[in-house]
């Protein structure tokens, strides 16, 4: 999965993937055996402007007790109406 996202990464550094890029990147996908949701998951938060796009149950968020330093402010992700 890291090859992966740092494949994502390096092929959105540029800010576009191109198409041949795009092959190339489901050509890994399928060889590591990773799942659609994954692979969309995966995409979402790498190149997604938004986290909205990332499936819920699949984003662990670990926050500091420090109410400077907490994200929920900024992560309002809700899973069976617990936040």
């Amino acid at each position: 999965m890291i090859v992966f996202l740092q494949l994502i990464e390096f092929a959105f550094e540029d800010g576009l993937i191109s198409d041949q890029e795009k092959t190339i990147i489901d050509i890994v996908a399928r060889t590591f055996n990773i799942s659609k949701k994954e692979y969309d998951n995966a995409s979402a938060f790498m190149i997604g402007r938004t986290f909205d796009e990332v499936s819920p149950e699949c984003v662990l968020i670990i926050e500091s007790d420090n109410p400077e330093l907490s994200g929920s402010a900024t992560f309002k992700i809700m899973n069976n109406g617990v936040i």
